[in-house]
């Protein structure tokens, strides 16, 4: 999925291995920080009447707890690295807030938790996940500091998930022109392929390299459904997705009988 580069680009890349500071034909350099911001306000509903009724009530308010609240996402990399295919990779770590969040749950929220990963030549935010580490735990069950930044790489992960799904549609367009049209089939994580429906909405008039791009996708299956309405402002010059706007609608039923069902909006921001 990376962009294969030209030979004089690749001599380029070596020339960089030996100067830190010498920036890459596609701007990017060791030590350079990208920095994303990423804000999420999600409603669910979820069917609670089959737990036993000593634990129903406290999953109820925790669920009311979280409904229609806005948690923000701060994540920071550091490029570390460059690769011969343009691939970089960083030092990575993320912040969050929640409204409605204070005193101890906050400053947990606001701890920094570092992961690492890589930021591919087109642009997706890829966490290393190793997902054969066992947790490893403490006397008292608690996730070790060794294992951590792959916990947070896990969550990191899912969060980037759509977002690297729209950059991989929208970097298959080396230009963009309004109205093209394109289709990009992928497996989610349980193995079942989806098709994602791309359109350009329009040019930016200052700089043609960046357009903004619609992304649709909706599923249906025996237990669950899923319709992604999503919109961003993809530079097919710096290969940047510089903001990422998306809704979501699911549903899904358990085996047990639970039922859950909602709705997540989320937006990311370049910041940096």
């Amino acid at each position: 999925m990376t962009t294969l580069r030209m030979c004089l680009f690749r001599i380029t890349l070596a020339l960089t291995a030996s100067c830190p500071c010498m920036a890459l034909a596609d701007g990017r350099t060791t030590g350079q920080t990208i920095e994303y911001e990423i804000a999420q306000t999600s409603t669910t509903k979820t069917d609670l009447s089959s737990l036993p009724a000593s634990v129903r009530a406290q999953a109820e308010k925790n669920q009311a707890a979280a409904n229609g609240k806005k948690a923000t996402t701060n994540v920071t990399m550091i490029i570390d690295s460059i690769d011969a295919d343009g691939n970089a990779h960083v030092n990575a770590k993320f912040t969050q807030s929640m409204e409605g969040v204070a005193g101890t749950a906050a400053s947990v929220f606001a701890a920094a938790h570092e992961f690492q990963g890589t930021f591919s030549a087109d642009g997706r935010v890829l966490p290393t996940v190793d997902a054969n580490a066992s947790p490893a735990t403490d006397s008292h069950g608690r996730y070790t500091a060794a294992n951590a930044p792959n916990m947070h790489a896990q969550q990191m992960q899912g969060t980037f998930l759509d977002f690297n799904t729209f950059i991989t549609g929208a970097s298959k367009r080396q230009k963009f022109k309004t109205g093209d049209v394109w289709h990009l089939a992928m497996q989610d994580a349980i193995g079942i392929t989806r098709q994602y429906d791309f359109s350009v909405l329009e040019l930016d008039s200052a700089n043609p390299a960046i357009a903004v791009i619609s992304m649709k996708c909706e599923f249906s299956g025996e237990s669950s459904f899923q319709k992604v309405s999503a919109s961003g402002r993809y530079d097919a010059m710096k290969k940047i997705l510089i903001m990422y706007h998306e809704e979501n609608v699911y549903g899904s039923s358990l085996p047990n009988g639970m039922s859950t069902s909602g709705e997540m909006v989320e937006d990311i921001k370049l910041r940096k």
